[in-house]
């Protein structure tokens, strides 16, 4: 009796059939997937539309410069007319509806795109969103251990850099009495065999003391000699930091200090920000929209990193140069790891985690112009 096989060819056509299963799917994925070819052609076809828009602006924007360098705003509002379908503020420029200064967003065939001129710090200031955690290029001092500097803040004066990155403890500087931070990792330390080389805010140059303001008129804390203000004094003494500053800038410092953090902050943030005031030892912070204030909030990561740095390869957070009101030995820090803003006791055996970014005053007369992408260079 002859025997059959339809057991085996069941199972050998229900696999088949999973296996085309499987590869109509791969091949659906591949075709309609967020990384498939119809997905990835109309990316390629909306960049290209979106280029070819901004060329049509960047043209009419080439074409709009004096001789001096600098946009002729009446010129522009009459170029930009000959691209077919821009619009200001909703609408075709008309003698109406001109622009008036820059940065101004027009929208070109259902894009927009900003159109930038000559900044200064006020301009920057209006325009934060804009221009905070943006590359400035072409910034050079003597020391070497700052790679990209990016806006931090503006007071309307001055523009303030910090640094991308933590600084290697190579390239933080020795107290005037030779003294370095203790080194807990090529770019964590903390301040236990430097702070005793300061006298408290006595040992502040005028120059930074408006970053500590509230602080410094809170009453006889103005002039003690804890750990946490000596901590910060080092951060704040501009003249060790000197090897940062470049012929563009006025001086530089360790890190900003919580005020001016809170001031940046605020500028980019206008509905959720930080509020300090200080205390017997120090600064106390809090949203405004809290009634209570707290030793610390998390914060989003954002602006290029320049509040928050979620890679923690190098250090765990920046120090912030001012006392907290924890405790006498606290000194403010910005913890990435938790992306939340504390206190942290300088000489504890948690301050081998933290490392510093920079903080350099541009002068300012310093005019920035726009570059390729999203830098900005020093005019």
């Amino acid at each position: 009796m002859k025997r059959t096989s339809s057991g085996v060819t069941l199972i050998a056509l229900i696999i088949t059939i999973i296996v085309l299963l499987i590869l109509a799917g791969v091949t659906i994925s591949m075709i309609v997937g967020d990384n498939g070819i119809l997905n990835q052609a109309t990316r390629a076809s909306d960049e290209m539309a979106q280029s070819s828009a901004e060329e049509k602006v960047n043209v009419e924007v080439l074409g709009s410069y004096e001789t001096d360098g600098t946009i002729n705003i009446d010129l522009l509002n009459e170029n930009l007319q000959n691209i077919e379908n821009l619009t200001y503020n909703g609408e075709s420029l008309s003698d109406e509806n001109v622009i008036s200064k820059l940065p101004a967003t027009v929208n070109v065939d259902g894009y927009d795109i900003i159109i930038y001129g000559s900044a200064d710090a006020q301009i920057v200031k209006e325009n934060a969103s804009l221009y905070y955690g943006a590359e400035v290029t072409g910034y050079e001092c003597a020391s070497d251990g700052v790679s990209k500097w990016r806006i931090f803040y503006s007071d309307g004066n001055n523009i303030y850099l910090i640094s991308d990155d933590y600084l290697h403890y190579d390239d933080t500087p020795a107290t005037n009495q030779g003294n370095k931070l203790d080194k807990y990792g090529d770019y964590r330390y903390g301040f236990n065999t430097v702070y005793s080389n300061y006298n408290g805010s006595n040992s502040l140059n005028d120059k930074v003391k408006i970053w500590l303001s509230k602080y410094l008129a809170y009453g006889s804390n103005a002039t003690n000699t804890r750990g946490s203000i000596n901590g910060a004094a080092y951060m704040l003494d501009v003249d060790i930091w000197n090897n940062y500053v470049g012929e563009n800038a006025e001086y530089a410092i360790g890190g900003p200090t919580i005020e001016m953090f809170c001031d940046s902050y605020k500028d980019t943030h206008p509905d959720k920000y930080i509020e300090n005031n200080v205390a017997t030892n120090g600064y106390n912070i809090k949203w405004n929209t809290d009634t209570e204030y707290t030793s610390g909030l998390e914060l989003p990561e954002d602006y290029n990193s320049i509040y928050v740095k979620s890679d923690t390869s190098k250090a765990y957070g920046m120090w912030i140069a001012s006392p907290a009101a924890d405790d006498e030995m606290v000194v403010i820090l910005m913890n990435t790891y938790e992306k939340f803003i504390s206190g942290e006791i300088y000489n504890s055996y948690y301050s081998n985690l933290w490392g510093l970014r920079p903080i350099v005053c541009l002068n300012s007369d310093v005019i920035l112009e726009k570059g390729s992408g999203d830098n900005f260079f020093i005019k």
